[in-house]
């Protein structure tokens, strides 16, 4: 009797095992670490478990031989397996956490751009938000990125609380968000119950934050381009967004200065109302061949002039429209006349924009004809229901088979070729005004002496000599540019013979080129000045033009040399006038003249390179209207327009995506009629209308 008690005892005593381990779980959890009241707890409950499983056999004989063991131990393994998959799957869940967005935007999701800025972060980046209540949606986006970025850190800070930290960032309100980096610290925004946290502006700082790199973007103006400032047409969220990417936008005007800025990063061309100055074509065209980029965007009715420079390049642009007929367009208000573009071209500029859309108002087609060196890749194409219509004014808009051209058309391309260091183009512009004692050629070809010229030799006065255009001299291993050459005229001989001032001839662009040496500039002497030299008379000191001179190993440099009549005056001790580049000079006995206008747009950076852009980048858009307040922000045009920028600007180490998206406004705006009737509806109609239908069921089964 005493062994069966003892035995039912013992079968008691399993239950402390089960006890004693719940109790040492529950201590780890409340008080968060294994302390030695927990950890005994739970070893002892799974010591007495397992004694009790040991001596289970002999104190219930037969035990494991029933089926109702054999039938529990089953069910309690395939808990235990149920329980270990489950905690399984919940570990991959966080570990490799997958989420589906099903809004319109993707508001939910990080845009391609951010997920690339926060995964290439070189330093920790902490944001600080000093707000005494966090927002759930602000919270959110912040676990959005630091789920794809270890270096990326958030805290919320109470100021109320921790007044010393928020006056270390210098907080003036509650919402403040700063960006902190080491020793740099950025403010972004203020947040609010009405203004949320962005994430165009966190990405936006997250880039200015890691990169110090700032490129200077140049608008070309004067010709009636799209205006910079913040009015209709301009281009004024153009220029902010380009801020926000550690861009500056700056006006240039060829007109104003003589040369392209050396800090320029690329040019931007936006449509200009009146043809460029065959100077500034030139200059674009030497910034180009010297490994410049940049960017043309021509509307329909722009008058560019660089139909010369865009054909070296292989590229024409349409004088028509292109009409859209797919209805793609008509669906959200849009006329068939702006171009709904989802068909994108394989290039960095466009690679991730999948089947968007970008919208372009009154765009012109751009034909590419193939160019041996230069490489064109297509980035927008218009759909197979599209056309070029020649003529617009004709309504209603119908395809001509006869004079119009089918889709899909392409509206722009993106172009490189190698960069190559080019010698100046001449530009036939000198004019030297010529007074009592100041003397004035003209430029001609291959001048002959002209009536006045002879009178002014026979008369002892003053006589004016003409100017050379350009001498080109090769040599091996050296290409020189093909120019045109003169020789001074015989009234610079009467001079020389007979004491009197004389005009130099003004050298406009002599090339020469020897092996193994790279361009410089210098012209050559001329007689008159050697004369003057001899006899001790003043002699001007002439004004370099451009004559390019390969020396070895020499950098592009410029030199002066008198010219052919200089040398007769310096001989006859007289004053010379010297040579000018194309620009207007006086020269009087006795004075020495100075240049009164600097060298000409189509000179400027004729003979540098930059080591940095192996490259020359060009990218034509057949419509600049895309990038103006209102349309910039539409659809993916804010992205075509940066990614073109960047890609321009030779950014190739950085990310081309698209960027953030913001939330859309999906508000109704009712009458109060409407109102009225959405509340009847929803209160009277629609209940009554389900009891009727209830009442007419429950009649016809009675």
């Amino acid at each position: 009797m005493k062994t069966l008690k003892s035995k039912t005892y013992l079968t008691y005593l399993f239950w402390l095992g089960p006890i004693f381990t719940i109790m040492g779980l529950t201590a780890w959890v409340v008080g968060g670490e294994w302390s030695p009241v927990a950890l005994g707890l739970l070893i002892a409950g799974i010591a007495l478990i397992g004694l009790w499983l040991i001596f289970l056999g002999s104190l219930v004989p037969g035990f494991w031989g029933r089926r109702s063991t054999q039938a529990g131990t089953n069910a309690i393994i395939a808990t235990l397996a149920m329980v270990v998959i489950l905690g399984l799957i919940n570990f991959l869940g966080v570990r490799y956490a997958q989420r589906i967005d099903l809004t319109e935007n993707q508001l939910f999701t990080l845009s391609p751009l951010s997920q690339m800025v926060v995964k290439k972060l070189q330093q920790p980046v902490k944001v600080w938000i000093f707000s005494p209540q966090p927002n759930p949606a602000d919270l959110e986006l912040l676990k959005n990125y630091q789920r794809y970025g270890a270096k990326f850190q958030y805290e919320f800070v109470n100021p109320q609380l921790q007044p010393g930290l928020a006056q270390k960032f210098d907080v003036k309100s509650a919402g403040a968000v700063y960006l902190a980096s080491g020793t740099q610290r950025k403010f972004l925004q203020t947040v609010s119950d009405a203004e949320r946290l962005s994430e165009v502006k966190l990405t936006n700082g997250l880039e200015q934050l890691s990169s110090d790199r700032i490129d200077k973007v140049y608008f070309l103006q004067g010709h009636g381009e799209r205006p910079l400032e913040e009015v209709e047409g301009g281009l004024s969220q153009a220029v902010s967004a380009l801020k926000d990417k550690n861009f500056t936008a700056l006006p240039l005007n060829l007109a104003e200065r003589t040369e392209i800025p050396q800090d320029a990063s690329l040019i931007v061309v936006a449509s200009p109302e009146r043809p460029l100055f065959e100077g500034e074509v030139q200059a674009l065209r030497n910034y180009l061949a010297m490994g410049g980029s940049l960017l043309v965007m021509l509307d329909p009715d722009s008058k560019s002039g660089l139909d010369s420079l865009l054909a070296e390049w292989g590229v024409k642009l349409d004088p028509g429209i292109i009409i859209d007929a797919s209805g793609q367009g008509r669906v959200v208000g849009l006329s068939p006349a702006t171009s709904l573009v989802s068909n994108y071209g394989n290039h960095p500029i466009t690679k991730n924009f999948g089947n968007n859309y970008s919208l372009y108002p009154v765009a012109r087609p751009v034909e590419v004809t193939s160019i041996k060196g230069v490489t064109e890749t297509p980035l927008l194409r218009t759909n197979d229901q599209s056309w070029e219509e020649t003529t617009p004014e004709k309504q209603p808009l119908q395809y001509d088979p006869n004079a119009d051209r089918p889709g899909p058309l392409t509206l722009g391309v993106a172009l490189t070729r190698k960069a190559q260091p080019i010698a100046a183009s001449p530009t036939p512009k000198s004019e030297v005004t010529a007074t009592p004692g100041a003397l004035s050629p003209s430029p001609s070809a291959s001048p002959s002496p002209s009536p006045a010229a002879k009178g002014q030799k026979d008369k002892g006065q003053p006589t004016a000599s003409p100017t050379p255009q350009a001498q080109a001299t090769g040599s091996p291993g050296a290409t020189p540019s093909p120019s045109a050459s003169s020789s001074p005229s015989p009234a610079a001989k009467g001079q020389k013979d007979k004491g009197q001032p004389t005009a130099s001839p003004t050298p406009q662009a002599q090339a020469t080129a020897s092996p193994g040496t790279s361009p410089s500039s210098s012209p050559s002497p001329s007689p008159a000045a050697k004369g003057q030299k001899e006899k001790g008379q003043p002699t001007a000191s002439p004004t370099p033009q451009a004559q390019a001179t390969a020396t070895p190993g020499a950098s592009p440099s410029s030199s002066p040399s008198p010219s052919p009549v200089a040398k007769g005056q310096k001989e006859k001790g007289q004053p010379t006038a010297s040579p000018t580049p194309q620009a207007q000079a006086t020269a009087t006995p006795g004075a020495s003249p100075s240049p009164s206008a600097s060298t000409s747009p189509a000179l400027a950076n004729q003979v540098k390179t930059n080591p940095k852009n192996p490259e020359s980048r060009l990218v034509v858009i057949g419509n600049s209207s895309f990038t103006t307040n209102g349309w910039l922000e539409q659809q993916l045009n804010r992205d075509v327009f940066l990614n073109t920028v960047s890609w321009l600007s030779n950014r190739d180490e950085q990310t081309l995506s698209i960027g953030p998206r913001e939330q859309k406004s999906r508000r109704l705006n009712l009458t109060g009629l409407q109102a009225s009737l959405v509340g009847w509806t929803a209160l009277f109609i629609m209940p009554l209308l389900g009891l009727t239908t209830a009442g007419i069921m429950w009649w016809r089964r009675r």
